[in-house]
């Protein structure tokens, strides 16, 4: 059996500024736009690269202010620093400053020099000063991240008064273009060849860019290369290790007219997380017969009620009914009202919560 085929030459095609063109060939048939949307999707969303986060201005209570003698009104300003391009040499936030005054043309050249930081492009114009007597005094916090990372996604950050949160685009690629074209390879004429066109931001280069998206997805397919069967997990109910020991009695609840007698067979916690487990693994008519292999999201239960059973490692009904009534009160945030929602869920299944047994 012929092997498939790996590229054997990578061309710089053309290289101008921050953008550059690549050709990879020849790939297997087919094998052009599957490695060309992999490399696309990781360049634009998982590099790392910096941006500001967080601006404070003095003048300034919310982003819809103005400020005396400055053109543009603070939303404005903020979309501008928005595209501030930053490459910072540490881990840790840092702290930028701009005090501008007279009238002039504020750009990202005017920010404070500090260690470990580079303005990538300068010239970017932040504000305009109308006035001699404007000042423009801002703070800004950069820092590291990948991809694009709304205020909406940081609500629970905690900020200094009077500082506004700014959607951070920390990707350092702009703009990922690819197109395939065949090639000939032998007497075979369907290879692809792969034209890929980078533009970044001139925090890293197309090159590195495109070095580093590839081992992202190396690293990614490495871990399936390996042995799979010892990789792989099985979802298994998480029972509480005091209640082992207890052998709990299911009940079958007869439908009307109908005489169904009670399930005398006992059911110990290992063998319910096997049939759990093997549920996996059934026919769907097996499935239907057994109430205990459905999961808690097909109970008809509201939503939250569901989140709170998972949250407690119960995933399935086979694990719901080894709880009590004052067990299942036990769990933080479910009351009264939800357990009679699981209650009604698990009789229309015909099964029920565990028994209480007394003491002695």
């Amino acid at each position: 059996m012929d092997k498939i085929l790996l590229p054997s030459t990578i061309t710089l095609m053309k290289e101008e500024g921050n953008e550059a063109t690549f050709e990879i060939s020849p790939y297997f048939p087919g094998y052009g736009p599957t490695v060309g949307n992999a490399l696309r999707r990781v360049l634009l969303s998982s590099l790392p690269g910096a941006a500001i986060t967080a601006v404070r201005c003095e003048g300034i209570e919310h982003e819809f202010s103005t400020l005396p003698g400055v053109a543009e009104d603070f939303v404005s300003i903020l979309l501008n620093i928005k595209r501030i391009r930053i490459k910072l040499h540490t881990d840790t936030p840092v702290e930028l400053r701009i005090k501008a005054t007279g009238a002039r043309t504020v750009t990202a050249g005017d920010i404070e020099k500090v260690a470990n930081v580079e303005i990538a492009n300068p010239d970017h114009v932040i504000a305009h000063l109308t006035d001699d007597k404007a000042t423009l005094d801002m703070t800004l916090t950069s820092e590291q991240g990948r991809g694009y990372v709304p205020v909406e996604l940081r609500e629970n950050e905690e900020r200094a008064l009077e500082t506004i949160a700014v959607d951070a685009i920390f990707t350092p690629v702009e703009r990922v273009s690819f197109r395939v074209e065949n090639v000939r390879v032998g007497q075979i004429t369907e290879y692809h060849k792969l034209i890929m066109t980078i533009r970044t931001d001139g925090t890293v280069t197309p090159r590195d860019a495109l070095s580093a998206a590839a081992s992202i997805l190396q690293d990614h397919f490495g871990a399936l290369a390996t042995d799979v069967h010892e990789r792989l997990t099985t979802r298994r109910e998480a029972l509480p290790v005091e209640e082992a020991p207890v052998a709990p009695r299911l009940t079958v609840t007869a439908g009307p007219g109908e005489s169904v007698p009670p399930l005398t067979e006992i059911e110990t916690p290992a063998r319910l997380v096997e049939t759990a487990v093997a549920g996996a693994v059934r026919a769907p008519e097996e499935l239907a017969k057994d109430p205990r292999l459905t999961s808690v999201v097909e109970l008809p239960i509201a939503t939250r009620i569901q989140n709170l059973l998972e949250k407690e490692g119960i995933k399935t009904v086979a694990g719901l009914v080894l709880k009590t009534r004052s067990q299942m009160l036990g769990i933080p945030g479910l009351g009264e009202k939800a357990l009679e929602e699981i209650e009604s869920g698990l009789t229309k299944l015909g099964v029920s919560l565990r028994e209480e047994h007394s003491a002695g």
